[in-house]
């Protein structure tokens, strides 16, 4: 019966198909180079932004399903559960690499500069979130942990989110590319619009002096307020890549 329930379960399936891809991803690299280092450099850039996409997923599912209606996408929601695990085997992957690979272990981490100690410290702190969110799901743990503890635990990603842009904005060198830029940018502003309007929406549902006029001016607000974020962060917060080319100058 548990391996009957096990076949019908679509985070099976995408756990499973997560594990073969970072599989397949390790033996196209090891075809493209015969160096090891470059090997170990890009086996951590590619796990780490899989990771980033599987979270991307994660995130945009609920602000999907509210306006796609709560009562739809019910299988979407259950799978979310399958991506957030991915999310977290691949971070682990990628910290794992960039540790025991880059570093050759935790003893050498107080050679890196301290934008780089700053960095990796967030992605750890991240990591951990991941790592809890992975356990949460578990159907034997879900009924003995109340339900507005579940909630506050997995509101915990949006934490981690930030902390992972930062993570990658600080060592910069991911972000170079302008297309990578564009890229990024476009994802993040499709992101935080949806989670703008989920929102403002569940104000307009909360309060009935909230109108569906006042959330949808409120939800633009503070969709642009975040995209000038976005677009000053790299004056507010220091990249080692871009201060290295200047000190190289």
């Amino acid at each position: 019966m548990g391996g009957s329930r096990l076949l019908h379960n679509s985070r099976f399936y995408i756990v499973s198909a997560a594990i073969i891809l970072s599989a397949g991803v390790f033996a196209w690299l090891r075809l493209q180079t015969t160096s090891n280092q470059l090997l170990v450099i890009q086996a951590e850039q590619c796990y780490g932004f899989i990771s980033i996409g599987f979270l991307y997923l994660t995130l945009i599912i609920s602000p999907i399903r509210t306006i796609a209606g709560e009562s739809r996408l019910k299988r979407l929601l259950y799978a979310r559960r399958g991506f957030g695990l991915s999310a977290f085997y691949y971070a682990l992957l990628h910290a794992t690499i960039t540790l025991w690979g880059q570093l050759d272990g935790p003893g050498n981490l107080h050679f890196l500069p301290s934008i780089f100690k700053w960095s990796l410290l967030g992605g750890v702190t991240a990591l951990a979130i991941l790592a809890i969110m992975a356990l949460t799901p578990s159907d034997q743990l879900i009924p003995h942990i109340p339900y507005h503890w579940w909630k506050r635990i997995h509101r915990l990603v949006y934490v981690a989110g930030a902390l992972i842009i930062l993570h990658v904005w600080t060592i910069g060198t991911h972000l170079m590319s302008p297309v990578v830029q564009i890229i990024s940018f476009t994802a993040l502003m499709v992101l935080f619009g949806l989670e703008s309007f989920r929102f403002t929406h569940f104000l307009s549902r909360k309060y009935s002096y909230f109108g569906k006029a006042e959330a949808l001016i409120l939800s633009i607000i503070l969709w642009a307020i975040i995209g000038i974020f976005l677009l000053m962060l790299p004056t507010i917060i220091g990249n080692y890549h871009s201060a290295h080319m200047e000190h190289m100058a």
